[in-house]
């Protein structure tokens, strides 16, 4: 009370319904003359009551499982309806939980998108939520995760059939021939030489199959007949040749890369 001012307080209860409050304000003077009842504010304003939050939003990019070599990645997701603004968090911990992200990284935005600050290599589960201009806040479900790789593939060894008709390189993960993650890789995304021995071989294996993380390729028919002294190498044909999911390329210097063809002389 301040002179002829007086106010009024009403607390809403979780079981009210959404939406403009009504009010009625029944006074009287000392001399219990009542006054005309008050229903609505001189100023035109009203109070709306709401307590439903919006929708969770859908989680865009990346892609779920997706993998990538950018260490920034673009974490992109749906507008909500009604939301305001949107609160996140990415976590190494696939057992980290949105009701504690004590231990997670979170971020507040008025977008939906964001982009981290540069990240480590591993395999992140983010997710957001909507929040609206009364406070509500959507779940953070469903919630995503992708990789960051930035090593790029290697092979890991090369053997050689018996009669040194074909080889079989593997390599450390699936390789691609595409930087999208697909395509099968081709003879033509290797290059052989040998050095020492007699015998030398085309450059470019005739054919490859697959089975797995090892690739089998038939060599070119042989110039002569090996003597064991031949050491074959094989590499990438070329630094845009081969790929991982995350589109990280091959080097074409590589380890474990060569071997020693087999002695068939009579």
């Amino acid at each position: 009370i301040s002179g002829n001012t007086w106010m009024a307080a009403f607390s809403l209860e979780p079981s009210d319904s959404d939406g403009a409050v009504a009010f009625a304000i029944w006074f009287s003077d000392l001399a219990v003359n009542a006054g005309t009842p008050v229903t609505s504010t001189t100023d035109g304003s009203s109070v709306t009551f709401d307590k439903t939050a919006p929708g969770a939003p859908t989680l865009v990019s990346p892609a779920y499982e997706s993998s990538t070599n950018d260490t920034t990645p673009f974490l992109d997701w749906s507008d909500s309806s009604g939301a305001t603004s949107y609160q996140g968090y990415y976590d190494l911990d696939p057992s980290v939980s949105a009701s504690d992200l004590s231990s997670s990284t979170t971020f507040t935005t008025n977008d939906s998108s964001y982009t981290p600050p540069s990240l480590a290599d591993g395999t992140y589960w983010w997710g957001v939520s909507a929040g609206d201009e009364s406070g509500n806040w959507s779940l953070y479900f469903p919630t995503a995760k992708f990789t960051i790789d930035t090593t790029a593939p290697s092979m890991t060894s090369v053997s050689i059939a018996p009669d040194n008709a074909s080889i079989t390189v593997t390599f450390s993960e699936a390789v691609f021939d595409t930087n999208g993650g697909s395509g099968a890789l081709e003879g033509s995304d290797f290059v052989l030489s040998i050095s020492g021995g007699t015998a030398t071989v085309g450059a470019t294996p005739i054919s490859i199959s697959q089975s797995g993380g090892q690739y089998t390729l038939t060599l070119d028919s042989l110039s002569s007949t090996a003597d064991s002294n031949e050491v074959l190498t094989v590499v990438p044909a070329t630094s845009t040749a081969i790929y991982d999911a995350a589109g990280n390329a091959a080097s074409t210097t590589q380890s474990n890369n060569t071997v020693s063809l087999n002695d068939t002389t009579p």
